[in-house]
C-alpha cells in the first residue's frame, strides 16, 4: 500500500475513491488507513490452506469502464512487466437492459462472475457498475482463477478448464499460434533493452527471476528466445 499510495499521490489522484483487494499477509511501512478514508482496503481471506490470492487486475470508472490486466505486483522494481489495457467501454444507453452489452467472448459476463465470486459487498457493487456498461466491442476473452473445488456449471468457468474451452471456441484451427507473455522468465517481454530503458533503469528488473542456471535447465524454452 505504501507504493500504491505514493504513485497515486504523484499522479494527483489520491483523493479519488479506491477499493483495493489484497492478501491478508500484506505489510505496510508508512501507510495508515486512518489517513486515507477514501481508500477501502480489503484483506482477502481464502477458503482453504492451499489457495492464494494473486490476481493482478484493475477496473477503472471514468467516462465509462476500463479494465487493465497486468503481470506485475504493485511494488517497486516490477514496473518492467506487461500491461494489457482494454478500450474504454461506454455506459449502456438509457432503457437498455443491463443483461445486454456483452461481447462474443462473454467478457462482461465472465468479469461479473469473477467479481461476484469474492462474495464481498464492494465487489458486488463493482459487478453492478460493469453490468451497466457496453462491452460488445471487446474481442478478448477473460480467464480467471478462483480458489476452491468447482463442479457442475462452474467446472469449466475458471482456470485451465476455462482456457481449454476458450481455445476450442475461438481458435480458428488447431495450428493457430499461441503467444504467451511470461514476464518472470523473460519470455517475449521484457528484453534487456526494455529493462535498461525503463523509468527505474536496471532496478526495474528486480522482479525478473530467470537465472542462467534456470535458463540452462529449461531446454524446452530455448527456441522461444530466437
Amino acid at each position: 500500500m505504501d507504493y500504491l499510495t505514493e504513485e497515486y499521490r504523484a499522479a494527483g489522484v489520491l483523493h479519488l475513491p479506491l477499493t483495493v483487494l489484497c492478501s491478508k499477509h500484506l505489510r505496510s511501512n508508512t501507510y495508515d488507513p486512518a489517513d486515507h478514508p477514501q481508500i477501502n482496503e480489503i484483506r482477502v481471506h481464502l477458503r482453504n490452506l492451499y489457495a492464494t490470492h494473486h490476481s493482478k487486475m484493475m477496473v477503472f470508472r471514468y467516462k465509462g469502464v476500463r479494465v487493465v490486466v497486468h503481470t506485475s505486483n504493485l511494488v517497486p522494481g516490477q514496473v518492467v512487466n506487461g500491461y494489457w489495457i482494454l478500450p474504454l467501454f461506454p455506459a449502456l444507453e438509457e432503457g437498455v437492459p443491463k443483461t445486454s452489452g456483452d461481447s462474443v467472448t462473454f467478457f462482461k459476463g465472465d468479469l461479473i462472475d469473477y467479481l461476484r465470486s469474492y462474495k464481498l459487498q464492494s465487489c458486488s457493487r463493482w459487478a453492478e457498475i460493469v453490468r451497466g456498461h457496453d462491452f460488445s466491442a471487446c474481442r478478448a476473452a477473460l480467464i480467471c482463477s478462483v480458489p476452491g473445488s468447482h463442479s457442475d456449471e462452474d467446472y469449466e468457468k475458471w482456470g485451465h478448464r476455462k482456457l481449454r474451452r476458450v481455445l476450442q471456441q475461438h481458435c480458428v484451427t488447431v495450428t493457430s499460434p499461441i503467444v504467451a507473455q511470461i514476464s518472470s522468465v523473460n519470455i517475449i517481454f521484457p528484453s534487456e533493452n526494455d529493462v535498461s530503458n525503463s523509468i527505474e533503469g536496471w532496478q526495474g528488473g528486480r522482479g525478473l527471476f530467470l537465472s542462467e542456471s534456470q535458463f540452462d535447465a529449461q531446454t524446452w524454452s530455448h527456441s522461444l528466445y530466437q
